[in-house]
């Protein structure tokens, strides 16, 4: 009987060691119950039902992607290479584990698209001109459609603005 209570003792030790989970710091940590959505784990020491809940961490610290030169038409018909860098993080983990396949991925594709959409209603010398303006209309554009994914944009900061013509079809990132 001993060594029954013995196993059954060392067996709920090993159980309760098997549930213990980290959570780094900057990261918060999605708990799916059986593949569902159960609670957002803080950074530290957590515990989840072993075989029956699994983590998923996301960073929540301020992310940046930089896009090396954008080529986009003006109203005026003149084309423009945007080098942009943008800053933006994850306020709501949930939303961007749950409501988005790849939030950083979209984040990309969505500046790109906004970027070509608030150049392209402007001249070439509004373009050249309206900088912080730019920076900011394009922050908030972006930051309009990312928000439903729990991602929030900090800022776009245009790097340079370049005049030019194409070379070719092939040399547009479309």
């Amino acid at each position: 009987m001993e060594a029954l209570l013995g196993i059954v003792a060392i067996a709920v030790v090993v159980y309760a060691l098997l549930g213990i989970r980290s959570v780094p710091p900057m990261h918060a940590g999605v708990v799916e119950r059986l593949g569902k959505y159960h609670r957002t784990a803080r950074p530290g020491l957590t515990w989840i039902t072993p075989f029956v809940d699994s983590v998923r961490r996301m960073d929540v610290r301020e992310q940046v992607i930089a896009f090396p030169g954008v080529p986009v038409v003006t109203t005026d018909d003149q084309w423009v290479t945007v080098e942009v860098v943008v800053y933006f993080k994850v306020t709501d983990p949930v939303r961007a584990t749950y409501e988005i396949a790849n939030h950083v991925q979209a984040v990309e594709h969505t500046t790109i698209y906004r970027l070509r959409a608030v150049l392209g209603e402007m001249t070439l010398e509004q373009v050249r001109t309206s900088g912080r303006e730019l920076e900011a209309r394009l922050a908030a554009e972006i930051d309009e459609y990312t928000a439903p994914w729990g991602v929030k944009i900090l800022r776009a900061e245009i790097k340079s603005i370049a005049p030019g013509k194409l070379e070719g079809a092939s040399g547009a990132r479309w």
